[in-house]
């Protein structure tokens, strides 16, 4: 099916639960080849790393939204941060599985990443961060990060925050 869709821009398939890996497989080839810029796959929760390797082929991609994906790893994020270099937005709601790493690696492989959402990733906070933006130490929930190079910005408990 997917080698039908190759002119496509933006895909939503939020909440088709019954998607998988395999099924983005399927997809990706076509849909993704170049032209595939934005794509909700949110509260499909039964897909995890594989889609997001798959994914990775999708050099247009720019807006990516899996929310409540909790099969997707850090492993996944680098598999994506690995070809779509010009992802500029990300929400990973309820991706309950990523961590700092995931984190890390996408912003060392994604320069026009500027807006990631972590709402309830309990697991990713801003520890990769907090060397080079001690102000944010770990008084970041994990709510909103946005990124322009040299600026990370997030929403702050400021009673975590030394006084």
């Amino acid at each position: 099916m997917g080698h039908y869709l190759t002119a496509l821009e933006e895909l939503d398939l939020y909440f088709l639960s019954d998607l998988t890996d395999e099924g983005i497989a399927a997809l990706a080839p076509g849909v993704c080849a170049a032209t595939l810029m934005t794509l909700n796959l949110s509260f499909c929760g039964q897909l995890g790393d594989g889609a997001l390797k798959e994914l990775g082929r999708c050099s247009a991609l720019k807006s990516l939204e899996v929310e409540h994906c909790s099969l997707i790893t850090d492993g996944g994020l680098h598999e994506l941060a690995q070809g779509c270099h010009d992802l500029e937005r990300l929400v990973l709601d309820g991706c309950a599985q990523i961590t700092d790493a995931g984190i890390s690696e996408l912003k060392k492989c994604c320069p026009a990443l500027h807006h990631i959402s972590l709402k309830d990733c309990s697991a990713a906070g801003l520890n990769a961060h907090s060397h080079a933006h001690p102000q944010l130490h770990s008084g970041v929930h994990g709510s909103m990060i946005s990124w322009d190079g040299s600026t990370i910005v997030g929403t702050l408990d400021w009673s975590l925050l030394p006084s």
